[in-house]
């Protein structure tokens, strides 16, 4: 065998190594985990939402009933200690009354209706005198309530989820790696927002608006439920 066959046989398998020595890197060892984080917090801002109507004989008649009742609930709402200034009005609607009578539809002048919204701090004293103050009024409507995270306890909250979620995916292949017999070489990569919608933003649950503190009576029996939020993050580990 001459040199020359003898350099392109060295040749060849030196880059037969270099490709089985890539291969191998390419295709070496992994495990995926998913890191999991819940936590209950209650709610730090309430939502006191009114929805008022009137019917009247013509549209006039209708939006300015509407409006009387409009300003004896801004008269309430100053009464309950909230600020005015930050009331937002929204579905403001005009339309044909009608009723029914035997089977025959009749229309029956116009209802104007709407709602107003306020936010406010929330605490048990607040929500007691705004029970108290709408109590004492004398036109009609309808009152909800929603509790919701201020911005500041919702971001709060999603920095320690996320802490929260990594350190569970790190237990989690720490204990997997274990019981396999294998040593984690590092992490290949991290994934988050992937089962949220392809959004980087916990899952809240805020269903569940009012529950009765047995510890009260009345007016002072109301505490919001706390909100759920949950937060995942997967990470692929290396391993040796």
């Amino acid at each position: 065998m001459d040199n020359q066959m003898k350099k392109i046989i060295a040749f060849t398998l030196a880059l037969q190594s270099m490709m089985l020595h890539a291969q191998d890197k390419k295709n070496s060892a992994t495990i995926s985990v998913v890191g999991v984080a819940t936590t209950r917090v209650q709610p730090d801002e309430g939502v006191l939402m009114l929805d008022a109507s009137f019917i009247g004989l013509d549209v006039n008649q209708a939006m300015a009933g509407l409006d009387k009742k409009a300003k004896e609930l801004s008269r309430m709402i100053v009464a309950a200690g909230l600020d005015e200034k930050v009331v937002k009005v929204n579905n403001f609607q005009i339309n044909k009354h009608t009723v029914y009578n035997r089977g025959i539809v009749k229309d029956s002048g116009y209802t104007a209706s709407q709602n107003m919204q306020v936010k406010f701090v929330y605490s048990k004293d607040k929500m007691a005198k705004i029970l108290t103050a709408f109590s004492q009024g004398k036109t009609d409507y309808h009152m909800y309530f929603n509790f919701i995270l201020s911005d500041s306890l919702k971001k709060k909250t999603e920095n320690q989820l996320m802490k929260s979620a990594v350190k569970d995916a790190q237990q989690k292949s720490n204990i997997l790696s274990a019981e396999a017999g294998v040593k984690i070489k590092g992490i290949k990569t991290i994934e988050y927002g992937f089962n949220n919608g392809n959004q980087p933003y916990p899952m809240i649950n805020t269903r569940g608006a009012l529950m009765e503190d047995s510890s009260n009576n009345g007016m002072q029996g109301f505490t919001p439920n706390d909100i759920e939020m949950r937060d995942e993050v997967m990470i692929i580990y290396e391993f040796e």
